[in-house]
């Protein structure tokens, strides 16, 4: 399922067109947007958990030259699935 067809099943399950759907889905998307860039935890009873998770530096290796290679400090979106979702799809 991508966006749009997200967009078309959520207008169809809750009996609204589709532009008020895709304006919802945007809008979601973009707080949750928000909330990260705030460092914020997002949690959705039943879904799941959208947070930064950090990756700390290492030496890496180029395999084509063998030369060592510093890799930074990354901090990425990350998202965790819910227990009860988990669970709903066994």
């Amino acid at each position: 399922m991508n966006k749009n067809d997200l967009i078309e099943e959520l207008a169809k399950q809750a009996g609204i067109s589709k532009q008020q759907a895709q304006g919802i889905v945007d809008a979601f998307v973009v707080t949750i947007k928000d909330a990260l860039k705030k460092s914020e935890k997002v949690m959705i009873s039943g879904l799941g958990t959208f947070m930064l998770a950090k990756r700390q530096g290492y030496t890496g290796k180029n395999p084509q030259t063998g030369q060592k290679v510093e890799i930074p400090t990354m901090i990425f979106p990350y998202f965790k699935v819910s227990r009860v979702l988990k669970e709903s799809i066994k």
